[in-house]
Formats: C-alpha cells, structure tokens, sequence
C-alpha cells in the first residue's frame, strides 16, 4: 500500500500597483477609548467610510 502525503493546494495572490491614492502604512484614526467597546465603527478618512 502506497500512502500519499497531504498536499495543501496553494493559493495565488494578485497583486496590482496600488492606487495613486493609496494610504500606505499606519495611522491614527482616533482613541482606543472610543473603539475599544469591540463594537465595529464607522469612520470617514482617506476619501472612503472605514469601519474599524
């Protein structure tokens, strides 16, 4: 008898340039003390309604 392992099948990711736009890095969107309830939030920034 003959075991085959276990191969996972990958995935591929496709990248594009990003956006001229683009909010590259970290940044501040407001106090943890109004997020922190674990509740999602919706906040206004890049042009964009982000929920945080």
């Amino acid at each position: 008898m003959t075991v085959q392992p276990h191969v996972d099948e990958g995935r591929l990711i496709e990248a594009e340039a990003a956006p001229t736009r683009f909010a590259r890095g970290w940044h501040c969107l407001g106090l943890i003390r109004d997020f922190g309830d674990g509740k999602p939030h919706q906040v206004n920034a890049f042009g964009q309604k982000l929920v945080v």
